[in-house]
């Protein structure tokens, strides 16, 4: 499916494993996605390990996105559901 969104270099660098792209990823999204965390488990500990739990699933798992906007869905949905689990549990 064709996106008149196109993924950014990096995102597709990231899915080839490049440390650079991982480096822009860490840059651009770290401090977002850790308030966003924030919002829901009121604990900076807490929300830093949701994002680097992120982190390291962008690293490590073959990922891929056809779309900018199909990534930001999915990291704010992993943020947002892996925050609500910490509350359930």
């Amino acid at each position: 499916m064709s996106s008149q969104y196109p993924v950014p270099k990096w995102i597709e660098q990231l899915h080839a494993g490049k440390e650079e792209a991982y480096r822009i990823l860490f840059d651009e999204y770290y401090q977002m996605l850790g308030v966003f965390a924030m919002k829901y488990v009121k604990d900076k500990e807490v929300a830093e390990d949701i994002v680097q739990d992120l982190m390291t699933l962008l690293w490590e798992k073959d990922t891929y996105f056809d779309s900018i906007s199909a990534f930001h869905s999915f990291i704010y949905l992993f943020i947002r559901n892996r925050s609500i689990n910490h509350l359930k549990h």
